[in-house]
């Protein structure tokens, strides 16, 4: 049996569900068009720091520290090869087309401030939060994360 999965690995899991859950309540209102402009970028934003919060989750279980962490900051791309360097393997090719598609605007933090004259990449919001479903299960899998550590709730302190 694996060792139990530290609290920073948990933390990032529990951080990266949060906003996974965020978007999926998002996109289930019947109300909510795919492309409505005022929760698209709210939306967006979320699914790209649920693809971060879960591939930190993966790193910080496999034992990368603090200090590569977060010189990894906000890019999807460092994350990704870090963790496909540890071996990660993604659930399918989609996360591959995801990553790239909103890398960018996340890492300059496009989604949250909007520079004027910005053309946004936006993923479709149901297709994302479908392969992050897929990714929440792969990652609780290769972390030993189980439901009954409290998948919604931070264990501190944050180490």
């Amino acid at each position: 049996m694996s060792a139990a999965p530290s609290n920073r690995t948990i933390n990032f899991y529990a951080a990266a569900r949060g906003y996974l859950h965020a978007a999926q309540i998002i996109a289930s209102h019947s109300e909510f068009p795919l492309r409505q402009a005022s929760l698209t970028l709210p939306t967006s934003l979320l699914i790209a720091f649920a693809v971060e919060l879960f591939l930190k989750c993966f790193l910080a279980s496999q034992g990368v520290g603090d200090k590569v962490l977060w010189d990894i900051g906000h890019s999807l791309k460092a994350a990704y090869q870090s963790a496909i360097d540890l071996g990660y393997k993604p659930p399918d090719d989609l996360l591959d087309q995801l990553i790239a598609f909103i890398h960018d605007d996340h890492l300059h933090n496009r989604y949250r401030y909007m520079p004027q004259n910005t053309i946004f990449q936006i993923p479709r919001i149901d297709q994302a939060t479908a392969l992050l479903v897929r990714l929440d299960d792969q990652i609780r899998e290769l972390t030993g994360i189980t439901n009954e550590l409290g998948p919604s709730l931070l264990r501190y302190p944050h180490v």
